[in-house]
């Protein structure tokens, strides 16, 4: 009598049922995986960009200025500063994907995650950097808090 040591059909098909049955629990949590690692990255470009800010007032104050820069960006980057002022010292690039900013003015500023766009303005006169939180449809209360 010779013994197999091979699976046979019914413990293969067992074996791909309760693997399907684990994939079908698995994947659906990490189906906006992307939209929360854009959200975490924006918040972090948020804090890096106030942090920025006000740094940059600081070492004016030092110097006797007191005046905020009147805009964060000057030519192609963003954030690099207003040309004679430096904001951070390797500044961003601009893009329409999601997880990219962009710059629609000298004042505002969009970050995109997944098919949202979240809008960002900069008031020159006090140094502010904030979305508007009554707008509908964006993420300024998951990027601001």
């Amino acid at each position: 009598m010779k013994l197999s040591s091979a699976f046979t059909l019914i413990e293969l098909i067992f074996v791909i049922i309760v693997l399907s049955i684990l994939a079908s629990i698995a994947l659906p949590k990490f189906a906006n995986i992307k939209e929360m690692t854009d959200l975490a990255k924006g918040r972090a470009d948020l804090a890096t960009i106030r942090a920025a800010i006000a740094n940059e007032r600081s070492q004016q104050v030092i110097k006797g200025t007191y005046t905020y820069m009147l805009k964060l960006s000057s030519g192609t980057m963003l954030f690099n500063g207003d040309g004679t002022r430096t904001l951070l010292k390797y500044p961003m690039r601009a893009g329409t994907s999601s997880g990219e900013w962009y710059r629609d003015n000298d004042t505002t500023y969009r970050f995109k995650i997944g098919a949202k766009t979240t809008l960002f303005t900069y008031n020159p006169a006090n140094g502010m950097f904030n979305c508007n939180t009554s707008d509908s449809g964006t993420d300024c209360k998951a990027l601001a808090n």
